[in-house]
């Protein structure tokens, strides 16, 4: 799919010059924050689906729902897959062990 759009993120850490003063961490916390507010909104259409194909299963009529159950678990499996790889590198941030960004920095980054 498409990047991300990150001119945002640029444009409200130009507004914040006492985050500025952090330096690279604040470019790094900004980033991270973009990113996994988008995959919050992921998650959250995610879970309104399960909820729709829950009331679907569970209600008195009868439906077929197995395709809908499978199109689900694809997406799933999909977003899991987009976000696990991210699990390392957002450790590593949150605990400083990446050179440049201050420790300070990393109950922002947890």
């Amino acid at each position: 799919g498409a990047g991300s759009e990150l001119h945002s993120a640029r444009r409200d850490l130009e507004a914040k010059t006492a985050v500025l003063t952090h330096g690279p961490s604040a470019v790094v916390y900004a980033v991270c924050d973009r990113v996994v507010d988008g995959y919050l909104a992921v998650m959250g259409s995610l879970e309104e689906d399960v909820d729709e194909v829950e009331t679907s299963v569970f209600s008195t009529q009868r439906t077929n729902d197995s395709a809908r159950i499978y199109t689900l678990k694809r997406e799933i499996a999909e977003a899991r897959r987009a976000v696990m790889p991210l699990r390392e590198p957002m450790r590593r941030f949150a605990t400083g062990a990446v050179p440049g960004i201050d420790e300070a920095s990393a109950p922002f980054l947890r």
